[in-house]
């Protein structure tokens, strides 16, 4: 016997979180299933960071940033200032061109409406080489958030948290182009569910999760996937007392830095750079070319190292003709062809509440809510709602010395 709903949303990162709070605040039937704890899959492996759309030159893409920071994550945040990982967050750009600067300054006023200024703080003082004549530092006011408060946030309710539940999806079953019924393993039970729209929602999981699509022709279903941009990333992980500076610092080599806090005596560099762990002797070699300037007087060894690998994985899309490579699709639903089934695309984390309001646009045209919320006792479920941890607190850093004969390292001067 299947188990009727209105939605079943599988995946429980923010996009399949944020889909729920949406739907279930419109009275619709909802259950999401997460074969994880929630966030373990590309929400906590990310740097957690809500932006403006500075990093992109594509004019659609940065509109889409704006739209979702501006109508969307201003008002979360408000609602729930706590998910704040800092609480006013400073976005750094170093140049040592300054006609270089002005002209991305004024790129990103004139164009984006994106705000920068010249930053005044003291990295100015302790980064002399970039700081001369000709060498500038903007700054622009964006958020990073805390990953476990976040993932607390979103599911805060008790409405929320009673539609969440452990399980996997086995099996999609399709007739005359919609989703008849799905089955999967849910608290060790095999359930079937006949949802009136399935929403996929796993990040990457999507894929395997089409693969189990019981269809006469796939290849229709997966083309969109094809273009899955899957990058092997590492993110170096530095503790101790240092700067709680985030940026961009192409004077040293393109080096990132997003900053975590431990407690008031210490704080975390996240390095993320696109590779594996041989490239792990370069990025330290920047990281501690960067501590020396500032803070002259200290050495590395003060500090506790390590490292982790994940995945970043984009939808793109091949530019036109007149450019090159690819660049991130701007749409981030996919139907497959199918009336019932929409498939968030693996995306950014700011882009979220903007694919969760096309999601129930669409919804909401097919279906209105039935007049009672999905019941898990009904059925004999019970609710799930552990929460992972961001990856670089899994990260056992060592010292300097016992990290750099660990990774046959050479020595750093």
């Amino acid at each position: 016997m299947s188990i009727n709903l209105d939605v079943l949303i599988v995946g429980g990162g923010v996009q399949g979180l944020w889909l729920l709070n949406d739907l279930t605040g419109l009275g619709y039937s909802v259950l999401l299933l997460t074969k994880d704890p929630l966030g373990q899959g590309q929400t906590l492996h990310s740097q957690l960071r809500i932006q403006g759309g500075h990093s992109f030159s594509d004019e659609p893409l940065v509109r889409r940033f704006r739209e979702a920071t501006n109508e969307h994550w201003r008002s979360f945040i408000e609602r729930y200032p706590e998910v704040r990982a800092f609480g006013d967050s400073r976005l750094l750009f170093l140049y040592r061109s300054n006609e270089r600067a002005i002209e991305q300054e004024e790129t990103w006023r004139n164009k984006y409406q994106l705000n920068f200024q010249q930053y005044q703080g003291n990295l100015l003082n302790n980064l002399p080489e970039a700081t001369s004549d000709s060498g500038i530092v903007l700054e622009s006011d964006e958020t990073w958030l805390d990953g476990q408060r976040l993932i607390a946030a979103l599911i805060s309710t008790t409405e929320v948290r009673q539609q969440i539940c452990h399980g996997e999806v086995t099996e999609i079953i399709l007739n005359n182009g919609s989703v008849q019924k799905v089955r999967a393993m849910v608290n060790g039970n095999d359930l079937s569910f006949k949802p009136k729209c399935l929403v996929l929602a796993a990040g990457d999981g999507n894929k395997p999760l089409l693969d189990n699509t019981i269809d006469g022709n796939k290849e229709s279903l997966f083309a969109r996937f094809n273009n899955f941009d899957n990058k092997n990333y590492t993110v170096l992980v530095v503790k101790g007392n240092i700067p709680p500076l985030t940026g961009f610092f192409q004077e040293f080599g393109g080096l990132q830095i997003f900053s975590r806090m431990v407690d008031e005596n210490e704080i975390v560099w996240l390095v993320p750079y696109e590779g594996i762990e041989s490239r792990l002797q370069n990025e330290v070699e920047k990281v501690t070319r960067f501590l020396s300037q500032l803070r002259p007087s200290r050495s590395q060894q003060d500090l506790l190292w390590g490292f982790y690998t994940g995945r970043k994985v984009e939808v793109t899309q091949e530019i036109q003709p007149t450019g090159r490579g690819r660049k991130i699709a701007v749409e981030a639903v996919e139907t497959c062809g199918v009336g019932n089934l929409f498939v968030a695309l693996p995306s950014w984390l700011t882009l979220a509440p903007v694919v969760s309001r096309r999601i129930v646009d669409q919804i909401t045209e097919s279906i209105a809510p039935t007049t009672q919320m999905f019941n898990l006792q009904d059925h004999g479920l019970s609710s799930y709602n552990e929460i992972a941890l961001e990856r670089w607190r899994t990260v056992d850093c060592s010292s300097w010395k016992q990290f750099r004969e660990d990774n046959q390292l050479e020595e750093v001067y």
